[in-house]
C-alpha cells in the first residue's frame, strides 16, 4: 500500500472509531434512562426530569452562542469568547439555583431537601453549560476523539452515579447531583488538552464581544426559541388532541427520534467541526462540505426512519399492548418531520457559522409560529387528529428544506479570501 493509501486508511479508521464511540455514548445514555426509571419512584423521576429539562434549557442558552462564534473566530478571539461564555455560564447557574431556592421559600417548602435540590440544580446547570462550551472549543480544534470520549465518559459516569443514588440518596436531588458529576467528568476530559492560545496576545474582551455581538443578540434568542419549538408538540398535543392522542404522539416522537439521537446527533461534532473549519480556513470548500454531509445524513435518515416506522407499526401493539396501536399511525404521519430532523439538525448550526444569526432567529421564530398555528387549529376543531399530525409534519419538512436553502445561500456567499490559519499537516490530525 502506498503512503497516501495508508494515510487515507488511517483517517477512515479514526473517523469510524469516533462515530462508534459517539454512538456508544448515546446508547449508554438511552439505556441508562430505562434502568433509572425502573429504580426510582415515578414521582421522584418525574420531578428530576422536569428540573433536568430546566437545567438543560438554561445550560444550553447560558453561553449566549459565544461558543458557536468561537468555532469560526481567530485563535485570539476564540480564547476570549470561550472565557466570556464560561463567565456567563457561572452567572446563569448561580441565578438558577437562587431562583429555585426563592421559589421554595415563597411556597413555604424551604428545608434541607429543598436546599439540596436547589444546589444540585445549580451544579448540573453549570456542568451542562461547561460541557457544551468546551465541546465547541474542542470541535474548533478538530479534536473529535476528545469530544467522543467526553460524551461516552459523561454517559457512563452519570448512569453509574444515578444507579448509586438509588441506594444512597433516592431523591431528585440525588439524580441531579449524579448528572452534575457525569457532565463534570466529561468537561474535565475536554480540559485535558494543550491550549493553542499560549503566547498569543489577546484583544480586549469588549472589542471581541462587539465583533461577535450578533451571536448574543440573535443567536442566543434563536437557541431559546428553538428549545421551545422542539418541546411544544408534546406539550400542545395534550391540549389540542386529548390525553390518549397526546400519549400516542409523545411516544411516537420519542421512538421516532431514536435514529437521530443514536446517529444523527452523534455525528454532529464531526460534521459541524469540518464545516466550521472550512469557513475559517477555506470558504470555497464550506458549501461542498455541507452538501456532502447533508447527502449522507439524508441517505442514512431514509433508511433508519423507514425502519423505525415499519418496526413501530408492527411491534408496538405486540410489545406494549393493543391500546398503543395508534403510535404506529402517528409514526407514519410524522415520518417527513422525523426525516427532516435527522438530516438537518446535526448541521443546523452551519447557518450561524456563516454569520447569518438574524436569519437563524427568523427561521426559528417562523418554525415556532407554524407549530403553534397547526396545533391551535386542532384545538379550535378546524382540523382533526390525523390532519394535525400530517400538517405539522409537512410544515416542518418544508421548514427544514427552507433552512437548507438559506444555509446554502449563506455558505455560497462567504468571501473568497478566508482567514488562513495554521493547519496540522498530518492526515489524521482532525481525528485526535
Amino acid at each position: 500500500m502506498t503512503t497516501a493509501g495508508r494515510l487515507a486508511a488511517a483517517v477512515k479508521n479514526r473517523r469510524t472509531a469516533n462515530i462508534a464511540v459517539l454512538v456508544g455514548a448515546q446508547t449508554v445514555n438511552l439505556g441508562g434512562v430505562l434502568v433509572v426509571t425502573a429504580l426510582f419512584a415515578p414521582a421522584d423521576f418525574g420531578r428530576f426530569a422536569t428540573l433536568f429539562a430546566v437545567a438543560a434549557m438554561v445550560g444550553g442558552a447560558s453561553p449566549l452562542r459565544l461558543e458557536v462564534a468561537a468555532t469560526t473566530a481567530t485563535e485570539a478571539d476564540a480564547a476570549q469568547l470561550i472565557r466570556a461564555a464560561m463567565r456567563s455560564n457561572r452567572v446563569a447557574a448561580a441565578a438558577t439555583g437562587i431562583i429555585a431556592l426563592t421559589c421554595h421559600t415563597v411556597w413555604g417548602q424551604l428545608d434541607g431537601r429543598a436546599l439540596a435540590e436547589s444546589v444540585a440544580l445549580a451544579a448540573v446547570t453549570y456542568a451542562i453549560a461547561s460541557a457544551g462550551t468546551y465541546t465547541y472549543a474542542r470541535v474548533r480544534e478538530r479534536r473529535y476523539m476528545r469530544v467522543s470520549g467526553s460524551k461516552l465518559l459523561t454517559a457512563a459516569v452519570q448512569v453509574a452515579g444515578q444507579v448509586a443514588a438509588s441506594a444512597v440518596l433516592p431523591t431528585p436531588a440525588g439524580l441531579l447531583a449524579a448528572a452534575a458529576v457525569g457532565y463534570g467528568a466529561g468537561t474535565l476530559l475536554l480540559l485535558t488538552t494543550t491550549t493553542p492560545t499560549t503566547g498569543i496576545a489577546l484583544p480586549p474582551m469588549r472589542e471581541v464581544l462587539h465583533r461577535h455581538r450578533a451571536f448574543m443578540l440573535a443567536g442566543a434568542p434563536a437557541g431559546i426559541v428553538s428549545a421551545v419549538a422542539v418541546n411544544l408538540p408534546v406539550a400542545a398535543s395534550g391540549v389540542a388532541l386529548g390525553t390518549v392522542a397526546a400519549a400516542d404522539v409523545a411516544l411516537a416522537l420519542r421512538i421516532g427520534a431514536l435514529p437521530s439521537a443514536l446517529l444523527g446527533q452523534a455525528l454532529m461534532p464531526l460534521l459541524l467541526g469540518e464545516i466550521t473549519h472550512r469557513v475559517r480556513t477555506d470558504a470555497a470548500l464550506a458549501l461542498p462540505t455541507f452538501m456532502r454531509a447533508l447527502r449522507g445524513l439524508t441517505a442514512a435518515g431514509c433508511v433508519s426512519v423507514a425502519a423505525v416506522v415499519a418496526a413501530g407499526w408492527w411491534l408496538i401493539p405486540v410489545v406494549l399492548g393493543p391500546q398503543w396501536h395508534g403510535v404506529g399511525m402517528a409514526l407514519l404521519l410524522l415520518s417527513p418531520f422525523l426525516l427532516g430532523q435527522f438530516a438537518v439538525a446535526p448541521v443546523s448550526q452551519s447557518l450561524n457559522a456563516a454569520g447569518r444569526n438574524a436569519t437563524q432567529l427568523v427561521w426559528d421564530v417562523a418554525r415556532l409560529a407554524a407549530t403553534a398555528a397547526v396545533f391551535g387549529a386542532a384545538a379550535a376543531g378546524v382540523i382533526g387528529y390525523r390532519a394535525c399530525l400530517l400538517w405539522f409534519s409537512a410544515v416542518m419538512a418544508a421548514a427544514y428544506a427552507a433552512h437548507v436553502a438559506l444555509t446554502r445561500a449563506a455558505l455560497a456567499g462567504l468571501p473568497d479570501a478566508s482567514r488562513r490559519e495554521p493547519v496540522a499537516a498530518t492526515a489524521t490530525a482532525a481525528y485526535r
